[in-house]
């Protein structure tokens, strides 16, 4: 028999709040590329929603102009208040970095952004890969038949 090899690997997960459907579709196909886990909302309402019931989400990636209670920068605003430890990065074609209600522990990305800033942005707030948590490997003893 020869050795066995189990991994059991954590994704960090992360949160896309995007509320046009083609723009997400493509920040979803990043993410996962990067090999993170993606949960997926529309407004920032349905964003808290996530947030609530998943203690697992590393990273928010938000726009800000959405539909809903509040926008990206007011959700960006409550997840710093509520969930420090979670990484934001923002996305607006206007810059908004600047703007009061914009959290100092948030990242900006301005529109039109490249693939790879994204990546780059998650590598950087997450560690080297979306995949950072090795959680066991389990190997068996390997038998030699003679």
């Amino acid at each position: 028999m020869g050795s066995v090899h189990v991994l059991d690997v954590k994704k960090s997960v992360v949160l896309i709040v995007e509320h046009e459907a083609l723009i997400r579709m493509n920040i979803v196909q990043v993410v996962e590329d990067a090999g993170c886990e993606v949960l997926q909302a529309a407004s920032a309402d349905e964003a808290i929603k996530h947030l609530e019931q998943r203690d697992s989400i590393r990273a928010v990636f938000t726009d800000v102009v959405m539909p809903g209670s509040m926008d990206g920068l007011g959700l960006a605003r409550a997840i710093s208040d509520r969930w420090p430890s979670i990484r934001i990065i923002v996305t607006s074609g206007l810059n908004v970095s600047k703007h009061p209600d914009f959290p100092v522990n948030a990242r900006f990305i301005g529109k039109p952004y490249q693939n790879e800033e994204i990546a780059a942005a998650l590598r950087e707030s997450l560690g080297t890969e979306c995949t950072l948590e090795q959680t066991s490997v389990l190997t068996s003893h390997r038998r030699l038949h003679h």
